[in-house]
């Protein structure tokens, strides 16, 4: 497969069926000028994606590392970054706390947001560093952390991410109002 135009009439393995995986691959469709309504997308674990790929269950998947790499490295091709479709700056994750303890222990979010951004930092500059330590606190193979494509940690939450994302999201039918989902979520980080 060379391009996700070619996932019309296909099957795509996402980690959870209308989530933001299967938003992100819709977009790359589109993207792609290809019609995303035309993908059938199945749900599987992210563990499970390489063998679905290899046994023809699915065509195409759409996976994270670890087993991005993996599949790369057992012969898969790379054909999007679904995210980075989405846009080049996308937020993979965040980190959430209670209003009680933001209001009760500012101390504590202030070094827990310090130790994170400092971390964020020294992990996009010393990505051998980074590889080296991933078996000290996760279950992944020194020899997989050495196949996997890093990526770059940015810190901070820019609007047109939140507003990119909720877009795509409304277009694929997931939310109903991207501005009022933006506005919501960026107003509940700033304490608005």
């Amino acid at each position: 497969m060379d391009s996700p135009a070619e996932l019309e009439g296909k099957t795509v393995a996402v980690n959870t069926v209308l989530s933001l995986h299967e938003v992100a691959v819709r977009e790359s469709v589109k993207n792609a000028d290809a019609d995303p309504d035309e993908v059938e997308f199945i749900e599987l674990s992210l563990g499970e994606m390489e063998a679905a790929l290899q046994s023809g269950q699915a065509d195409a998947i759409a996976t994270a590392e670890p087993f991005l790499g993996v599949a790369m490295n057992n012969g898969a091709e790379l054909i999007a970054s679904q995210y980075v479709d989405i846009h080049p700056e996308f937020i993979p994750a965040m980190y959430l706390a209670t209003e009680q303890t933001t209001a009760e222990d500012t101390d504590l979010v202030e070094q827990f947001n310090t130790a994170l951004q400092r971390s964020m930092e020294h992990s996009t500059e010393n990505p051998e560093e980074l590889r080296a330590q991933l078996d000290e606190f996760t279950e992944i193979d020194p020899g997989v952390a050495e196949e996997m494509i890093l990526t770059t940690f940015g810190w901070g939450l820019p609007e047109d991410t939140v507003s990119r994302i909720a877009e795509v999201s409304a277009d694929a039918g997931v939310i109903d109002d991207p501005d009022a989902t933006a506005e919501g979520l960026l107003s509940y980080i700033s304490g608005e």
